[in-house]
C-alpha cells in the first residue's frame, strides 16, 4: 500500500531551506495533476514491481495548468496494512520516495548562455552575464524563461516570466512568439531584431545509435524591473543566443525515455 508522505516533505524543506525561507519550499503536487493506484502487487518469487503514475499538466478537466515557476515534489511512502498482516520495511531508504516532478517538452531544459547579454540602460558597454538559462515547459511547443538574470531562486520570479512559443512542426517558420503575462514589466520586442531559432540533428560518429539535437534561440527584448528598487523602474535590454544539445538513445523504443539527461 502506497500513500502520500507530507511529513517527510516538511522535513526536507526545513533541512534544506530553514524555517525563514518558506517561499523557497518545494510544494506538494496537487492530486488534480496525477493519478495512481493505492496498491501494487508483487508476485510470489519476484522482488520488483512497477507503480504506475499518470501525470497531466492541465489539471482537472485540463482547466488549470501547472505553474512551473514553483518546485513540486510528490512524496510517497509504503504503509502498514493490518488487514492482511503486512508491515512495511522500517529501514532507511526502503519505503520512502520523494519524486521531483519536472515535466519537459522538445524545447525545455538548460541552455548555455555564453552568448547571452543583459544590459542595464543607459549603460550598454558593461553587460551582466549568466552561465546558463533554464527553460520550463508550458505545453507541447511553449516554454518560459525568467527575464534578465533572474532564476528560480528569486522571490519575485513569477512576475518576470518570458514565454516563448515555437511554430508548429512541419512549417518552415523560424520565428518565435515572445510575450509576458505581466504588463508591469513592459516587455517589448524590436521588429528589426526578430526572435528566431534553429534546430538541427545528427547521429554520433562513435555511437551510431545516439542522435544529437542542437537547439539555438536568438532573443532580443527589453523589460523593466519594478521590484528591486521600490518606486523605481530599471530598464534592461536582453540580447543574445541560448544553445542546448539534447542526446537521444534511439535504441530505447519509448520516446520519453530516450533522452540522456
Amino acid at each position: 500500500h502506497v500513500a502520500l508522505d507530507p511529513d517527510t516533505l516538511k522535513t526536507l524543506n526545513l533541512e534544506r531551506f530553514g524555517e525563514r525561507r518558506s517561499e523557497l519550499y518545494y510544494q506538494m503536487l496537487d492530486q488534480q495533476y496525477y493519478t495512481m493506484p493505492e496498491t501494487v502487487d508483487i508476485p510470489a518469487g519476484e522482488y520488483v514491481a512497477t507503480l504506475p503514475i499518470n501525470f497531466t499538466l492541465g489539471g482537472e478537466n485540463n482547466a488549470n495548468s501547472l505553474d512551473m515557476s514553483d518546485k513540486y515534489i510528490l512524496p510517497l511512502t509504503i504503509v502498514d496494512d493490518p488487514s492482511y498482516d503486512y508491515q512495511s520495511n522500517d529501514r532507511l531508504h526502503y519505503r520512502k520516495a520523494l519524486l521531483n516532478v519536472i515535466p519537459f517538452n522538445d524545447y525545455s531544459g538548460t541552455y548555455d548562455a555564453a552568448q547571452y547579454r543583459i544590459f542595464l540602460k543607459p549603460d550598454v558597454k558593461n553587460p551582466f552575464t549568466i552561465s546558463s538559462q533554464r527553460a520550463f515547459v508550458v505545453d507541447d511547443r511553449t516554454i518560459f524563461i525568467y527575464a534578465g538574470t533572474r532564476n528560480i531562486d528569486y522571490l519575485d520570479r513569477k512576475q518576470y516570466k518570458v514565454f516563448i512559443r515555437f511554430p508548429e512542426k512541419g512549417t518552415d517558420s523560424k520565428l518565435l512568439e515572445v510575450w509576458s503575462d505581466n504588463p508591469e514589466i513592459e516587455l517589448e520586442l524590436d521588429e528589426k531584431k526578430a526572435c528566431t531559432f534553429t534546430m538541427n540533428e545528427e547521429m554520433d560518429e562513435l555511437k551510431p545509435y545516439l542522435k544529437k539535437i542542437y537547439i539555438t534561440l536568438y532573443l532580443y527584448y527589453s523589460f523593466k524591473d519594478y521590484t528591486t528598487v521600490p518606486g523605481t523602474k530599471l530598464e534592461y535590454v536582453v540580447e543574445g543566443s541560448l544553445a542546448m544539445q539534447r542526446n537521444l538513445n534511439t535504441l530505447i523504443p519509448d520516446e520519453d525515455q530516450q533522452i540522456q539527461w
